[in-house]
């Protein structure tokens, strides 16, 4: 009987020419948000054949025709921060990561990100396999990893060893039913840890600390008009712990939520004295803008920022003269 941590391999398919906004949901309910490039004149079948075990999502991915993205649109809209492993493509398949181009060969392995921007190109009938890991599963056992996405060549005897376990698992991962979920999940993540720390391409950070603060800040500067925005949200896009995430703020003298709120006022006072929203948008329309979702509230924290409200602010741009 298969453990409770293991689910049973299921697979799903999605016929071409199906709408856009019905693939972007099925490839998104697998691998992260993904959206269909608009410039796409088609999408061809797809079937993807998927299991967990305990946290870990195995999925083995069939496309006739596809131009997915993961641009900076959806990265911040991942519920949950992850590390991912391509391996074993049928044939050559055409990436763009972060704006890199780059080609992962059947005798390759790519490992990025939720916080990479991933393009993906497939002309012809492709086959690849794909593992999701909690970010906090490789941060959790190894604290002093910061990751960058790379491509791994399996003439490593290390990448190879780590890409026959998860070949070999991959295609099994159908037949196999008496398992504990548990010792699978641990066992791959000790796996891809392994490779990770044997491994000379990607480094691992001196100063973490600095790191997550400038991640931190990208994170926090990027979802500022958002009212979910929260402490809470910003350690999980990392992968790190809340009591982790304000111990950095605190070592540099503010809390996580002072640095929104200061982040958010700077926005919305550069909007007060911005000519071309003089006659746009009132000082109310600025404030919900930048997500305060009270007016009073909003003229407070502003007049205890600046020593002034934003009405004398705006009254003030007023008199300059119009670009």
């Amino acid at each position: 009987m298969a453990n409770a941590l293991a689910s049973n391999w299921t697979v799903r398919a999605l016929g071409r020419h199906s709408p856009i906004r019905e693939v972007e949901s099925f490839l998104s309910s697998f691998n992260g948000l993904w959206r269909i490039d608009q410039q796409a004149s088609d999408v061809g079948d797809i079937v993807v054949g998927s299991r967990t075990f305990d946290d870990l999502l195995f999925t083995r991915m069939q496309f006739e025709l596809v131009h997915g993205v993961r641009d900076r649109e959806v990265l911040s809209r991942d519920p949950v921060p992850f590390y991912s492993l391509t391996y074993a493509p049928s044939r050559a398949i055409q990436l763009v990561c972060n704006g890199q181009d780059l080609v992962l060969q059947p005798s390759q392995m790519f490992f990025w990100s939720s916080d990479d921007s991933v393009t993906l190109h497939i002309d012809e009938t492709s086959e690849f396999n794909n593992i999701l890991f909690p970010k906090s599963a490789v941060m959790d056992r190894l604290p002093s990893f910061w990751n960058r996405q790379h491509i791994f060549d399996c003439k490593d005897p290390t990448v190879a060893l780590t890409e026959a376990y998860f070949t070999a698992l991959s295609q099994k991962a159908s037949l196999i039913d008496n398992v504990n979920g548990a010792y699978i999940g641990s066992a791959s993540v000790s796996m891809l840890l392994n490779m990770l720390y044997a491994s000379n391409a990607i480094g691992f950070a001196s100063d973490l600390d600095a790191i997550l603060m400038s991640a931190a800040h990208d994170y926090i500067d990027k979802n500022l008009k958002s009212p979910d925005l929260s402490p809470a949200a910003v350690a999980s896009h990392l992968g790190v712990s809340l009591r982790k995430l304000q111990y950095l703020f605190q070592d540099a003298d503010q809390s996580v939520m002072a640095h929104i709120r200061k982040r958010r006022l700077e926005n919305a006072r550069a909007d007060l004295v911005n000519p071309v929203l003089r006659d746009r948008l009132s000082v109310t329309d600025i404030a919900y803008r930048w997500a305060f979702s009270d007016s009073a509230q909003f003229c407070h924290a502003f007049k205890k920022a600046f020593g002034e409200s934003p009405n004398r602010v705006r009254k003030n741009s007023l008199a300059q003269p119009r670009g």
